[in-house]
């Protein structure tokens, strides 16, 4: 920010000199995850949902006490992020066409619910070379490369997808998870 801008003059995306250190630093928080949500445009996820994932990826199985304590959250606030995460992520994920048609992606070897290295793995193969091309699209020659490859990458999945006898794309062999009927429970 340039000097002398205040909270009122500044623009959206510009910080703005506060005196306090507090406020500074929830503004520097604030500004951080919206560039992250705005890198995860198409996947699904949020800033504080991929710093799960990540914190999951990284430690493991871990008891919902102590990811509180790695996240510096109240037991309340941990067990409804991680309800919601459950609801949003962990659960079967499925389009409006694998809904109509009664289809999940599930884990190759039976089928079952992915496990969070799966769910991660398909994720970055489905959406990493699309989400870097978006983060330097600002860039004119590199964006614009980054962009075509992202585009051949998507058609390289629809072409590993539509050759394979079990229909599974490159991002399914690579997270050994596969596209399975739905289990409808009563």
């Amino acid at each position: 920010m340039k000097p002398g801008k205040t909270a009122r003059s500044a623009g959206a995306d510009e910080l703005t000199d506060l005196a306090c250190a507090c406020a500074t630093a929830r503004q520097v928080a604030r500004a951080l995850t919206q560039l992250y949500d705005r890198w995860l445009i198409g996947t699904g996820l949020e800033a504080p949902q991929f710093a799960l994932l990540m914190t999951l990826d990284k430690h493991g199985a871990v008891s919902q006490a102590a990811l509180g304590r790695r996240y510096a959250l109240d037991k309340t606030t941990m067990s409804r992020n991680l309800k919601l995460f459950e609801r949003d992520l962990v659960g079967p994920q499925e389009a409006v066409g694998m809904r109509v048609l009664g289809m999940q992606v599930g884990n190759a070897f039976d089928g079952k619910t992915l496990t969070t290295d799966q769910a991660l793995r398909r994720a970055v193969a489905l959406w990493g070379p699309g989400t870097i091309a978006q983060f330097f699209n600002g860039l004119p020659a590199i964006g614009s490369i980054l962009g075509l490859l992202a585009l051949l990458w998507g058609i390289y999945l629809l072409y590993t997808t539509a050759q394979s006898p079990t229909k599974q794309g490159f991002h399914d062999t690579f997270a050994n998870t596969v596209v399975v009927k739905a289990s409808r429970s009563v």
